[in-house]
């Protein structure tokens, strides 16, 4: 009865009323809480206390890998394309100052058209013409790159001249083996290997080009069937 007194109706009365209050709520919830047999930690959970708690602010790390701009940052780096690789287009070194040389002979040799073509800034006196920096041929799906060696190119790349020999063979899947081969021939290559029907199924050869580049032509044979193991060791 002495706290609903009019008296004590005054802001500290309240606070005094409510805490006496609360206390009593404390008080039933540990006792029920008893009852029901819960761990006396349990009993200390500001979830089973009678007014609110502030919650702690979470840890930074988790609110970043929460962020939607953490989720927009990962779907766009799984949405990423995989790794692919595009044309292989070789870039031939040529013994200065054939370049230009060479671009009329595969001009001749493979019907080869130019796509483009830079020259050398630099000019010797004893230079007809200048030299070529930079010129990229295509022949049906092929594709080249070439050029006039120069010092500037480092001591690595060297023109078959140079080397005195080659490193590479220069492929070509063509239609018809026989013709690209005699087409080459005509226009002054070298044979290394006669066109031949090969054990791995493609019929085949290979020729030497007048600037030391060697390549080779190939037809898949129809209707091929691969020999045996044993006639595969003998032929080799």
């Amino acid at each position: 009865p002495a706290l609903l007194s009019p008296s004590l109706l005054s802001c500290d009365a309240l606070s005094f009323r409510l805490l006496c209050f609360s206390l009593l709520s404390l008080c039933l919830c540990v006792c029920v809480g008893v009852l029901a047999g819960l761990p006396c930690p349990a009993l200390l959970s500001p979830s089973l206390l009678p007014f609110p708690r502030a919650s702690p602010p979470a840890p930074m790390a988790e609110h970043a890998a929460d962020s939607p701009l953490q989720h927009q940052n990962g779907a766009a780096d799984s949405a990423k394309d995989p790794l692919s690789y595009g044309l292989l287009v070789p870039h031939l070194i040529v013994q200065a100052p054939r370049a230009a040389e060479a671009i009329q002979f595969y001009k001749r040799a493979f019907g080869a058209e130019e796509v483009n073509k830079a020259f050398h800034a630099k000019r010797r006196a004893d230079q007809e013409q200048p030299l070529i920096l930079h010129a990229h041929l295509k022949f049906g799906d092929a594709e080249i790159m070439l050029c006039d060696e120069t010092e500037g190119m480092g001591p690595t790349v060297k023109s078959p001249a140079g080397l005195k020999g080659t490193t590479s063979t220069l492929h070509i899947e063509t239609n018809d083996v026989d013709a690209a081969f005699a087409k080459a021939l005509d226009a002054g290559a070298t044979v290394v290997d006669e066109v031949a029907d090969k054990f791995w199924g493609h019929r085949y050869g290979r020729l030497v080009d007048p600037f030391g580049f060697e390549w080779s032509f190939a037809t898949p044979i129809k209707d091929f069937t691969p020999p045996a193991e044993d006639a595969v060791q003998e032929g080799e």
